[in-house]
C-alpha cells in the first residue's frame, strides 16, 4: 500500500500594515485554530513586512485554503513559490496547526538563512532554497 500524499504550498506576500510580536501571536493563533480544523499544518514567518507561508495537508483543502488567504486583506501581492505532492511522513511541520516566527528579531537565526528571505522578498534567487528554509525555521520553533 503506497502512503498517503499531501500537498506543500509556499507562497509570498507582503503585509499591508507592520505586524508587531503581538499582532503576528494574534494571526498565528487564528490560523492555528482554523487549520485544526482543516488538519492543515504548516508555518509562517515575518520579515521586513513580508509573510513566507507554507501550507500542507490534503490538497483540495490547502488550494482552497490558499485561495481564501489569497484574498485577506492583511497582505498584497500574494505570490505562489512552491507546489509539492509529498508522502504524509515528510510533513515538516506537523506539531503545529500553524507556526511562526519573526526572522528579523530572532537573534541567533543565521545570517545565511536571513539573507535568504531577504533574496526571496526581493524576487532573486535564494542561496537557500525555500524548502530547506522552512526545514531551517522548524529547527528554530524546537521540533
Amino acid at each position: 500500500m503506497s502512503a498517503m500524499k499531501i500537498k506543500q504550498l509556499v507562497y509570498i506576500s507582503k503585509a499591508t500594515a507592520p505586524f508587531t510580536s503581538a499582532s503576528l501571536k494574534d494571526l498565528t493563533d487564528l490560523a492555528n485554530a482554523n487549520n485544526a480544523k482543516l488538519n492543515v499544518t504548516g508555518c509562517m514567518a515575518y520579515s521586513a513586512g513580508y509573510f513566507l507561508q507554507l501550507l500542507e495537508g490534503n490538497a483540495e483543502t490547502v488550494d482552497s485554503l490558499y485561495r481564501k488567504i489569497a484574498k485577506d486583506t492583511r497582505h498584497k501581492g500574494t505570490k505562489l513559490l512552491l507546489e509539492a505532492t509529498v508522502d504524509e511522513d515528510r510533513r515538516l511541520f506537523g506539531k503545529w496547526f500553524m507556526s511562526s516566527f519573526n526572522v528579523d528579531t530572532t537573534v541567533d537565526f543565521p545570517q545565511e538563512l536571513k539573507q535568504s528571505m531577504t533574496d526571496i522578498i526581493n524576487d532573486r534567487t535564494a542561496i537557500v532554497p525555500v524548502h530547506r528554509l522552512f526545514m531551517e525555521f522548524r529547527k528554530y520553533l524546537g521540533k
